[in-house]
């Protein structure tokens, strides 16, 4: 009996220590799902910020086509609540023209395809956009394949991106256009000189046929010089390096200039230019070459884009206290969409192939800043195509001038003959221009690079030098240098001479030491001004 009772104590202290190791087991299965409820919270609600905090929107819809979650972005793209959105049907949040769209999309997903695309749509919140979206399917279990239960929808803004892209392949298609005008304008005038080159090549000296040729070649250069001026000038205000040089001017004056600088092509093309200008004087405060400019661009652009013997007006006068100056043509006129952009950078009013000699488009555009920085305004007008244009330019004008116009600059005073140097490397320009000089009666030394024109100086002691700056081993600012260090040539009146007109390149070489500075094509009327004045 005593046996029985041992064994039952024993039974019972057993049966204790595994309802105590169960309790124990349980607890520490209760922790651990505690732990895990707490880990899948913490992950949900890092989840959950993440989801608010991303720059899409994003949505889960289930198979029924009801919403099981949506994040703020995709609440504010919908202009719902998230209580409206979450537990309601798709039909029920979208509109029905888009759930008319996306209809074949949610067919495809549910499939188990995922879908992307891009397009754009009117949402309520952002108005009419360019999205995309991506469309995954998502499955019942983890064994994926087996069904789909649902799909996550994920949006992007992407207007802004879509936008830049379509502006930089206008861009590009409005570079590759400009650089085939550049190319084209660029041999239009090379036809003609070459041609009036041949002629004097081939024909015995006869000054009528030469005089001719050498007005052809003049005219040519000219245009040529005016076309690389205008992309200079470009290049300059898109920098924000263009700098006016105001003073008290006369705006009847520079009318009266543009007026010669645009006289042979309206020769040229048989033109009616009538004119009506002030008698006397209209102040105004400008800078005098910019403000010729303007106007001349302005006739250029009538000449241009009016017929063979069509009718130009030309008036310049006050209202109130503005200048205003008009350019009327009969030419071929502009349209409505074409008064919104013809002061647009590289547009051209017409470039069909009728039409050969429609520019660069950059002397409206140019004309329209030149103007604005004067403090005045431009506009176009138009009946429509086939009507002819209008211009107007607007300037605040001075109507009691405190100070005097500037007199005119004197001419150059007769030359005494000078030794001078010229060291480039282009062959023809330093024969074309030592012809020139040896012409005017100067004693001539030539160089063909920076070495040799060192040599050449200290054997020949040149009051001038003329010397370009681009040159290969030895380029022109090293050149300047040595000369001014050298004895014998450190007295020597240096000229650059170079195709780069930037100020930048300006500063560098009177840094190097140089006197003047002339811009390629050189203007000799400035050569004899330079050499008077020693």
């Amino acid at each position: 009996m005593a046996e029985t009772d041992d064994e039952n104590e024993r039974l019972r202290a057993a049966a204790l220590q595994n309802v105590q190791s169960i309790r124990a087991a349980r607890q520490r299965a209760e922790e651990e799902l505690l732990g895990t409820q707490r880990e899948l919270r913490a992950a949900q609600e890092r989840l959950q910020l993440v989801l608010d905090n991303l720059p899409l929107a994003v949505a889960w819809i289930g198979a029924d086509s009801r919403y099981r979650f949506a994040n703020p972005v995709f609440a504010q793209w919908v202009r719902h609540s998230l209580d409206e959105i979450v537990g309601r049907k798709v039909d029920e949040v979208l509109e029905s023209k888009v759930v008319a769209m996306i209809g074949p999309h949610i067919d495809r997903v549910l499939a188990g395809e995922v879908v992307e695309y891009e397009r754009t749509a009117q949402l309520p919140g952002l108005g009419e956009r360019w999205i995309r979206i991506v469309f995954t399917p998502t499955y019942a279990s983890a064994d994926a394949g087996k069904r789909v239960d649902g799909w996550l929808a994920v949006g992007a803004d992407v207007h802004e991106s879509r936008m830049t892209s379509q502006r930089l392949r206008e861009a590009d298609r409005r570079k590759d256009e400009f650089l085939a005008t550049l190319a084209h304008e660029l041999r239009n005038p090379l036809a003609p000189i070459r041609s009036a080159v041949e002629i004097m090549r081939i024909a015995e000296y006869d000054p009528e046929v030469w005089g001719n040729a050498r007005d052809i070649i003049e005219r040519q250069v000219r245009q040529m010089v005016r076309l690389v001026d205008d992309l200079i000038d470009v290049s300059r205000i898109t920098t924000g390096k263009l700098v006016l040089r105001r003073a008290l001017a006369d705006a009847t004056a520079i009318a009266r200039s543009a007026l010669e600088g645009v006289a042979p092509a309206v020769k040229d093309r048989e033109h009616h230019l009538v004119t009506r200008l002030p008698e006397g004087a209209l102040y105004i405060d400008a800078d005098a070459t910019r403000l010729t400019q303007v106007f001349l661009n302005l006739l250029n652009n009538a000449v241009k884009f009016t017929d063979p013997g069509g009718r130009i007006e030309f008036e310049v006068g006050a209202e109130g206290a503005d200048l205003v100056a008009r350019v009327r043509d009969t030419g071929i006129g502009l349209s409505s969409e074409q008064l919104d952009s013809i002061f647009g950078m590289f547009t051209q009013g017409d470039i069909t192939l009728e039409r050969s000699s429609s520019g660069l488009g950059v002397g409206l555009a140019l004309a329209r800043r030149l103007v604005e920085l004067h403090g005045g305004q431009v506009v176009a007008r138009s009946a429509g195509l086939g009507q002819g244009s209008e211009f107007e330019v607007r300037l605040p004008r001075i109507v009691r001038p405190a100070a005097r116009l500037d007199a005119p600059a004197p001419r150059a005073a007769k030359m005494s003959p000078r030794r001078i140097l010229l060291v480039d490397d282009n062959r023809d320009f330093v024969q074309s221009l030592a012809g020139l000089l040896r012409g005017m009666g100067h004693e001539l030394r030539v160089a063909h690079d920076g070495a040799s024109g060192l040599e050449a100086a200290l054997a020949f002691r040149p009051e001038v030098a003329f010397v370009d700056l681009g040159m290969p081993t030895l380029n022109g600012f090293d050149v300047a240098r040595r000369l001014r260090e050298q004895p014998g040539t450190e007295g020597c009146t240096l000229v650059a001479l170079t195709g780069y007109s930037q100020p930048l390149d300006r500063e560098r070489a009177r840094d190097a030491g140089f006197d003047e500075y002339l811009v390629k094509p050189v203007e000799i009327e400035r050569v004899r001004i330079i050499l008077s004045g020693l």
